[in-house]
């Protein structure tokens, strides 16, 4: 495992559980196939887009994106009437400036390590990355009240967010919008890749909060940035989990088929 100093193994887990199946799953693999069970009211649409014709959108290819802790990305498919779920560690993947200002972000964010990656930028942690980049830069200012607030604070990240939602500091809600932008670009850039017609979900732990309102917009403009293929990008339908439970749908879905 990534973060803790464990190894796990399907086939001596099913020994030490007398036989019974087993299959190990990251988080973004069970919330690909949770997805597929969810209904309605933990969803939020934010566009319906436009399937292609005569083609169900649960049977095109998905994409999962989830910013928290990291940044997490997953795509499924379709053998027949069963989910095939690809994981991936896209998240560690280059980060792609698309304006001056994350140019000059990707820069100094370079100074610390010079490989900057998607999750540098997308992710809880990258919330204060930016605050600190925009404020060193002199490209906003941090109020003292604000400063007073992030140094009390266990998770400096959760602060900016909320400050930032509610339009409380300038420097917050700029931070939001370089957020969200990278946000939405990166979640257009999974769904190029994997053709995801089917739709494209936007989960983890920040996104039912944020994505709504200017910083939803702002995510979905770079959604869809992708110069000639801004049409193909408008017929993705892309939608918000609102709920903190689709890992373990998809849990249950994988151990019933494994049970069958």
């Amino acid at each position: 495992m990534t973060n803790l100093g464990w190894s796990l193994d399907e086939e001596t887990l099913r020994d030490a559980l007398g036989g019974i199946p087993v299959r190990l799953l990251n988080d973004l693999e069970a919330a690909a196939h949770g997805v597929l069970g969810l209904p309605s009211g933990d969803l939020r649409i934010l566009t319906p887009g436009a399937p292609a014709p005569g083609a169900p959108a649960r049977r095109g290819n998905l994409a999962v994106v989830a910013a928290g802790t990291g940044l997490g990305e997953a795509m499924l498919t379709w053998h027949d009437d069963v989910p095939v779920v690809i994981a991936s560690e896209g998240g560690h993947a280059d980060f792609a400036p698309r304006d001056e200002t994350e140019t000059a972000l990707a820069a100094w964010l370079s100074r610390h390590d010079p490989h900057v990656s998607c999750e540098d930028v997308i992710s809880g942690p990258a919330i204060l990355r930016i605050h600190q980049f925009l404020r060193e830069t002199g490209r906003a200012d941090e109020p003292a009240a604000l400063r007073a607030r992030l140094n009390a604070a266990p998770e400096p990240s959760t602060v900016l967010t909320r400050a930032g939602i509610d339009a409380e500091f300038p420097i917050c809600v700029r931070a939001l919008e370089i957020f969200a932008g990278a946000y939405g670009a990166e979640a257009g850039n999974l769904a190029l890749k994997g053709f995801a017609l089917g739709g494209v979900y936007v989960a983890g732990g920040i996104a039912p909060e944020l994505l709504e309102g200017r910083f939803a917009a702002r995510f979905m403009d770079a959604f869809v940035a992708k110069g000639r293929y801004a049409d193909f990008m408008r017929r993705i339908p892309v939608r918000v989990v609102v709920c903190g439970r689709a890992s373990l749908v998809g849990a249950t879905a994988v151990g019933r088929r494994l049970a069958a």
